[in-house]
C-alpha cells in the first residue's frame, strides 16, 4: 500500500494515510452483464475463444448497507499502474468481438471499469489535523 500526506505537527498537514486499489471490469452484452475478470475454474487450456469461458450472467442489486452494486463481481486488487493495464487487458480478451466491414474487431457490447479505492490514516497518526483541541 502507498503511503502520502505530511508529517504529523506541521502547520496545516494533513495525517498520512494508506492507498488500497481494485478494479472491477464488466461487460453489458445483449443485455447481460459478465464479469471480464472472472478466471473460470474449468479453463481447458486449447480454448481461444476466451468470451465463451464467462461466468453466468452477474446481476446488478441493491440493499442498505452497499447501495447499487454487481453482485458477485470479481475485484482485483492491483498495487501498480502496470498490474492494473494487466489486469485490464485480460478482460480486454474476454469482450465480444467481431469483424465488420470497417472495423475487424469491432466491439459487440459497453464496458465498465470500476476503481476502488481505499483510503485510511497511517497507524499512529493523528487524524483530527483540521484544527480541533489540539
Amino acid at each position: 500500500a502507498a503511503a502520502a500526506g505530511a508529517a504529523a505537527g506541521e502547520a496545516g498537514a494533513v495525517p498520512r494515510r494508506t492507498f488500497e486499489f481494485a478494479l472491477s471490469y464488466v461487460e453489458l452484452y445483449n443485455e447481460d452483464l459478465l464479469d471480464l475478470l472472472h478466471e473460470n475454474d474449468n479453463q481447458s487450456g486449447g480454448e481461444e475463444d476466451t468470451a465463451m469461458t464467462q461466468s453466468k450472467p452477474l446481476l446488478v442489486r441493491e440493499d442498505a448497507e452497499r447501495g447499487v452494486h454487481i453482485q458477485g463481481v470479481t475485484e482485483v486488487s492491483v498495487t501498480s499502474y502496470a498490474h492494473a493495464a494487466r489486469a485490464l487487458a485480460a478482460g480486454e480478451k474476454r469482450r465480444h468481438v467481431a469483424a465488420t466491414q470497417l472495423n475487424r474487431y469491432s466491439s459487440r457490447s459497453h464496458t465498465i471499469l470500476k476503481l476502488i479505492i481505499i483510503s485510511r490514516p497511517v497507524e499512529g497518526e493523528d487524524e483530527d489535523c483540521y484544527g480541533g483541541a489540539g
